[in-house]
């Protein structure tokens, strides 16, 4: 039997939209097995599967939020030991991993098992020397090892131009052929057209919440002096209970506060809202340079985005003469705000998004199934 692709992703499938989507699209172009290693989450939420018995998902242990440091840590021994059995027995000549927590079986593969074995990389967030130095412990020493690995890789993907020059500069690495950029975009099943509208506007945002790190308290105490003409609704499940306290006191006509939704169930939700908004206030550099998830799944249905203007990452997906529009908003400013310029769509055409991931990951499927 062909050996299979490993793909190693130490957070849950569930919490990362793009790593679904990247498997959704290799069980269209698969030509050869994959087996995923993961973990669990304990949020009450349907397990990711992909309806193709090419592609194995296997859980071991659990992460996230409501583990204490002792389970943590002991789920974090159970993974690396475990997958590190796996890929000796499974003998992979080519793995993927997800960010430096899922490195490090990788690293041990790669340097002492099988010096043949093909390494490719993908990172959903950049992190700068900084926070590497003052982050955790684990993934400080993880990185250490994984730079080991860096010059021997076939493939090294961050989701924007910036955020991989950044990383190779960091790194010390060349710009050269295993450098990629691989955008976090939905699929094509997200498109749909709108109608133009004018005047009273839904806003919605999908994602974590944060008052510290984000512009909700400016934006929220803004709808509310709207007396009624816009209304705010938030789906999110990483919210803290101080958060979650605040915005429940907020009138709850004019601002919602709903439970996240089945990703794939976002389109549908989403096609109800005339304007998304992009709240990060930039306070680390992984933040200013982002082009997150959420600016092309809003606009593929048919959504105008309001992105906090220190987020330069949107800066080059602004719009002038068409629409969905993206517009840069001084959240620290709501009152110099010019909404009624800004929800107009007199004078504007219709262009549709042509961000989709069905253009992006041919790419990185063939790096998987290519001969190593």
């Amino acid at each position: 039997m062909d050996k299979p692709v490993v793909i190693i992703h130490f957070q849950p499938l569930e919490l990362y939209p793009p790593v679904m989507n990247l498997l959704k699209f290799l069980s269209t172009a698969n030509q050869g097995r994959i087996i995923v290693f993961t973990t669990s989450t304990q949020q009450p939420q349907a397990l990711f599967q992909v309806n193709d018995s090419r592609i194995s998902i296997r859980r071991i242990g659990f992460s996230g939020k409501g583990l204490s440091s002792l389970k943590r840590y002991l789920y974090y021994l159970q993974f690396y030991t475990l997958c590190c059995i796996q890929l000796m027995v499974l003998k992979p000549l080519k793995i993927l991993y997800f960010e430096t927590l899922s490195s490090f079986p990788a690293y041990l593969y790669r340097r002492y098992i099988s010096k043949k074995a093909s390494i490719l990389a993908h990172y959903h967030e950049y992190t700068s020397p900084e926070e590497y130095a003052g982050g955790m412990k684990l993934a400080r020493y993880f990185h250490k090892k994984e730079q080991w690995l860096y010059p021997h890789m076939k493939w090294i993907s961050h989701t924007n131009k910036e955020r991989l020059q950044r990383f190779q500069s960091d790194e010390k690495l060349a710009d050269g052929s295993t450098g990629h950029i691989m955008p976090n975009y939905p699929g094509k099943a997200w498109l749909q057209k709108k109608a133009g509208n004018t005047g009273y506007a839904r806003i919605v945002y999908v994602g974590a919440v944060s008052r510290e790190t984000m512009y909700f308290e400016n934006f929220i105490n803004w709808v509310l002096q709207q007396h009624g003409r816009f209304t705010f609704d938030i789906f999110s499940s990483h919210i803290s209970e101080e958060d979650k306290r605040w915005i429940m006191q907020c009138d709850e006509k004019c601002i919602r506060l709903h439970a996240a939704v089945d990703y794939y169930s976002l389109p549908a939700i989403l096609a109800q809202y005339d304007t998304g908004v992009i709240l990060y206030k930039g306070h680390i550099p992984n933040y200013v340079i982002n082009a997150p998830n959420k600016l092309f799944e809003y606009l593929a249905c048919g959504l105008d985005v309001w992105v906090a203007r220190e987020i330069t990452g949107c800066s080059s997906y602004y719009t002038h003469n068409t629409w969905p529009r993206v517009l840069p908003v001084d959240f620290q400013r709501m009152e110099h705000f010019d909404w009624q310029a800004a929800v107009e769509k007199a004078g504007l055409h219709y262009l549709p998004p042509s961000w989709y991931y069905e253009e992006v990951y041919p790419a990185i499927a063939g790096a998987l199934f290519s001969r190593p």
